[in-house]
């Protein structure tokens, strides 16, 4: 697991919702590429924390199926890069999920228009979205937004917060920022 500080100082100006994260608040920081082993050792690092072992098992779930998600656009739809980040933060009874990766800016239009329409969206209006679409075997959005940015958008506390920062005339990084409230046992 790397530090904070592992990130250049030019390139924190493409993380911003970092600042708003305490780092003694943090329990994972990782920086760097993103493969499925990765996602796998998320996953087994997080069964470990107190926080975790202590919620209970619906939390349990969604929170492991939302990671896994938001991690599964990183290295589905990111380019590969080696400056992605994910964070894993609790805070009271919040845990925040922070991603970020490097994407195409012709990707990041086509995501960002998803995402306005996406939270424009009753929390129930998702639930019947994601339900047709998994009755239906169907993706929303051609693959660009499909059932797991539906799912992640209805577990997570509304309004989620994204943005997208251009690095480059072709490229841009996405930061999504999630937060689920942590239910016990």
């Amino acid at each position: 697991m790397q530090i904070q500080n592992s990130i250049l100082e030019s390139d924190k100006r493409f993380f911003n919702f970092l600042p708003t994260i305490e780092k003694n608040a943090i329990h994972l920081f990782y920086y760097g590429k993103i493969s499925q082993n990765n996602i796998i050792e998320f996953i087994r690092q997080i069964n470990q924390f107190p926080f975790f072992i202590s919620a209970h098992v619906s939390f349990k779930n969604a929170f492991r199926n939302i990671l896994i998600e938001a991690l599964q656009n990183v290295l589905k739809h990111g380019e590969e890069s080696d400056k992605n980040l994910c964070i894993i933060a609790v805070k009271d009874d919040i845990c925040y999920l922070y991603c970020a990766n490097y994407l195409k800016q012709k990707d990041a239009e086509i995501l960002e228009t998803k995402l306005i329409e996406l939270t424009q969206f009753s929390t129930a209006e998702l639930d019947e979205k994601f339900k047709f679409g998994v009755t239906n075997n169907e993706i929303y959005g051609n693959g660009n937004a499909g059932l797991g940015l539906i799912e992640i958008l209805r577990k997570s506390i509304r309004p989620i917060e994204y943005s997208i920062i251009p690095s480059s005339p072709s490229h841009s990084y996405f930061n999504f920022f999630i937060r689920m409230r942590i239910r016990s046992k």
